[in-house]
């Protein structure tokens, strides 16, 4: 029984020095964050941080894989989409998902900021977590957008149109900040995940039947 709640206080202690870490990297960025600030944070001790981590790289490393293994149930979610559904609704089932995870109000705005990071800096793991989750989702869209234009299309401009799609997604997510600053009259895109979910699907589906090959020479 001892050796059980040992591994529980174990874990709990590991599970508040990441989401310290998180914090303190999102705030100061990885050169300038310090393990006592972590520590402080997290109310452990330096011994506690050399028992988990070998070293801060490794801790950086553990908070991104511990913020993309939350997301990586929206991935699963968007893979489970019934691919025997009409394109348009198997399109609006992958952006409802996306926009749901990425404005998701339970989730601390350092995870987002996290994730910015590694969209700039991809680490090992942002880069085994590419593998895993994202590019299986982006071909599967591939494949709805492939089923909605209803003609062959160049893989040049597949990855445009799919990237299209994802980035309105995106947009509120890293955006939401300033939006709420420049429109303060309208309603937080937290708020309102659903009906922006609706509006990005109409816009893409507007625009996908808009689309017209390029013209070659």
């Amino acid at each position: 029984m001892a050796n059980v709640k040992n591994n529980s206080s174990a874990k709990e202690t590991k599970r508040r020095l990441i989401e310290a870490a998180g914090e303190v990297f999102a705030q100061h960025g990885f050169e300038r964050a310090t393990i006592k600030e972590i520590t402080d944070r997290a109310d452990a001790s330096v011994a506690a941080v050399n028992y988990h981590f070998s070293d801060k790289q490794e801790l950086y490393d553990q908070v991104v894989q511990y913020v993309h293994e939350r997301g990586d149930e929206t991935f699963k979610a968007c893979g489970d989409v019934p691919t025997d559904l009409p394109p348009k609704e198997r399109l609006k089932a992958f952006v409802a998902q996306l926009v749901s995870h990425v404005l998701d109000p339970s989730q601390p705005t350092w995870r987002c900021q996290i994730k910015t990071r590694e969209m700039q800096h991809p680490s090992a793991a942002t880069e085994r977590f590419i593998e895993q989750s994202i590019r299986p989702y982006v071909r599967q869209l591939e494949e709805v957008v492939q089923d909605l234009l209803e003609q062959p299309v160049p893989q040049l401009e597949l990855t445009r149109l799919v990237n299209s799609v994802i980035g309105q997604c995106i947009y509120y997510a890293h955006s939401r900040e300033l939006l709420v600053r420049l429109y303060p009259d309208q309603p937080s895109p937290a708020d309102v995940a659903d009906e922006l979910a609706d509006h990005i699907t109409r816009f893409s589906l507007a625009a996908l039947s808009c689309w017209r090959a390029p013209a070659k020479g």
